[in-house]
């Protein structure tokens, strides 16, 4: 019997992590490179238990703990902050925000189709970078995770084409129940088919767990493993890896790099250079997805590819899809196509168009399309050792250089894609941001994770702050251009407020109110209306009745009523006094209390 998709939860509960939608996920921050590793391709040697340690770190920061479970082929969640691995809401088309009526997705959606091109580095340093002789061709590696059973059509589709494509598969082995051979998985003959017919298998753990929550003998089971069972399996000698959930830390590099991966996919971080600055750490554009509100359209996908044919330096774009899907084609669950509004998939007539239209950009050699292992065999010599410059160094080396939270530089200082004037750079324990209205601000952590599930700097702007102490010392967040800000704690989590619910909350005293602290991003409610539950209570948010506060008793009693789907509707004030008790009023009446009568509807 298949195992279908996780169903969807009722939209005022949490969401919890579907198993298998993880590269919607962000990945953690690319962490520290050990001695052992070095920055870009030094040997390694053998990797057993305990032999690659886990990043310390400092207190009261919000990033993961690095905790381990010795269950090596265990399917887990992730736990604690930092370790972001949820497939994201859909955003909504409406925001709340008095400044934007456009959503944080919508924004970076926008952006991203501007194609504007990637400047040479010049902005905010006078120190100026190397640069390629001559301009090159744009690599658009072509990935398909999870070896779903619907991607043995996409695999053919794609040869029809004359490219050849990277299938990184969950091998399945260990008597894990997901992977090859399994019910809604490629069979072994199948990704022997793929392999016939030119495209790259990679690996992707026998069982698709979270890496950061095993120790490293448990990571070796999973990533080393994996690569003997497609071995076994007579799939040739993977060199390419992707990580579930796009989920790592130094020591799954560590083992990636020991079992002989030459290099590993991250998720959600855009284009990467070739070489890439941290093989076991690539980036990687959003996973193809066609959930509502989340839609990756062809256009999408041509300016991803648009954005690498016009960087100077960073000519990578790694694209990836789950199912390709139509009527004879159907998804991975079990009504096909837009199964449990995830949607990670992608009609068959799209991936045709985008193809087509791929095949004229490398007619006209713009593009190149490369498998990851080739990308990888035809890497140029290793650029120069990374010296951070300009006011993303000072930063740097105010907040204490490679010994600090920051880490060590990844990657020399680069244009932000879709926001012209502004660069940032990539470190092990975090990202700088820099603009010439900002300045220049580190996020980092769990605040860094929901920061670009959301669309980073250009779905939700540039950080105006450091990651800072809240007044009551017990969260941490981040304030960002445009009114938006990320809070974070250890019993909350990281979450978005913004726009008028922000300004609400912050008018009541921000955590410390009687609200406390966020406890869900701002969501869609009825007809437009907008939502953030926070620790003791909810701000709702609609365009003809603004933005109100519903806590305590009232707001258990309007949420028993079915909250504004009820007949109450939507709250038109905050809670007020009254005599004797509290009031609320809504839409359709209002809500009483008293210490004697408790919470009465009228």
């Amino acid at each position: 019997m298949r195992r279908s998709r996780q169903h969807r939860l009722a939209r005022h509960r949490p969401r919890w992590v579907p198993l298998l939608d993880d590269h919607e996920s962000i990945t953690l921050a690319k962490v520290a490179m050990t001695a052992a590793l070095g920055i870009a391709f030094a040997a390694l040697p053998a990797v057993g238990a305990g032999a690659a340690a886990k990043v310390p770190l400092r207190a009261g920061d919000s990033s993961a703990t690095n905790k381990t479970s010795p269950a090596d082929t265990a399917i887990v969640a992730a736990t604690g902050a930092g370790v972001a691995t949820a497939a994201p809401a859909p955003r909504p088309a409406g925001e709340s925000s008095a400044t934007s009526q456009t959503s944080p997705a919508d924004r970076a959606a926008t952006l991203l189709r501007q194609q504007q091109a990637l400047a040479t580095p010049k902005a905010q340093s006078a120190t100026p970078q190397a640069q390629s002789a001559a301009v090159s061709p744009a690599v658009v590696t072509i990935g398909f995770d999870d070896a779903r059973e619907t991607q043995a059509n996409a695999g053919a589709i794609l040869a029809n084409y004359g490219f050849a494509g990277t299938f990184y598969l969950i091998s399945g082995g260990g008597g894990s129940t997901f992977g090859l051979d399994n019910p809604g998985f490629l069979t072994q003959a199948q990704a022997h088919t793929l392999a016939s017919e030119g495209h790259e298998i990679g690996g992707h753990t026998r069982s698709h767990p979270q890496l950061t929550t095993l120790a490293t003998a448990g990571q070796t089971t999973e990533i080393c493993g994996g690569r003997q069972d497609l071995i076994n399996d007579g799939l040739g000698t993977p060199v390419s890896f992707a990580y579930p959930y796009g989920s790592y830390d130094t020591s799954a590099m560590g083992v990636a790099r020991s079992c002989g991966y030459t290099s590993a996919r991250s998720v959600d971080n855009g284009l990467d250079a070739i070489p890439p600055a941290v093989p076991m750490a690539v980036n990687a554009f959003e996973s193809v997805t066609s959930a509502p509100n989340r839609y990756v359209s062809v256009s999408d996908l041509q300016a991803w590819v648009q954005s690498a044919e016009n960087s100077s330096n960073q000519k990578w774009a790694n694209l990836y899809w789950h199912d390709v899907v139509d009527a004879q084609h159907p998804g991975w669950g079990e009504d096909g196509l837009g199964d449990a509004a995830l949607g990670y998939e992608q009609s068959v007539a799209d991936f045709q168009t985008f193809l087509g239209w791929l095949q004229g950009e490398v007619s006209a050699g713009r593009v190149k399309v490369e498998t990851a292992g080739q990308a990888m065999a035809s890497a140029p010599t290793p650029p120069p050792a990374i010296q951070p410059y300009g006011a993303i160094g000072g930063l740097w080396n105010a907040k204490g250089g490679s010994a600090s939270f920051l880490g060590a530089p990844l990657n020399n200082e680069y244009d932000v894609a879709g926001l012209a004037g502004a660069r940032m750079e990539d470190f092990a324990g975090g990202k700088i941001y820099w603009s010439p209205g900002t300045g220049a601000h580190e996020v980092h952590g769990a605040i860094l994770g929901k920061y670009l599930e959301w669309g980073g700097p250009a779905g939700y702007g540039l950080p105006v702050t450091d990651e800072t102490t809240t007044p009551d010392g017990v969260g941490r967040f981040n304030h960002f251009d445009g009114g938006r800000s990320i809070y974070w704690t250890p019993g909350t989590g990281a979450h978005t407020v913004y726009g008028a619910i922000r300004t609400k909350w912050q008018g009541l005293g921000w955590e410390r109110s009687t609200l406390g602290y966020p406890a869900t991003d701002e969501g869609d409610g009825l007809a437009g209306a907008r939502y953030n539950h926070f620790q003791a209570g909810s701000i709702y948010w609609s365009p003809s009745i603004g933005a109100h506060e519903v806590h305590g008793a009232i707001r258990d009693t309007w949420a028993a009523l079915g909250w504004e789907h009820g007949a109450l509707g939507l709250p038109t004030s905050d809670e007020f006094a009254i005599t004797g008790g509290r009031q609320s009023d809504f839409q359709g009446g209002y809500i009483t209390w008293t210490p004697t009568g408790g919470a009465v509807v009228h």
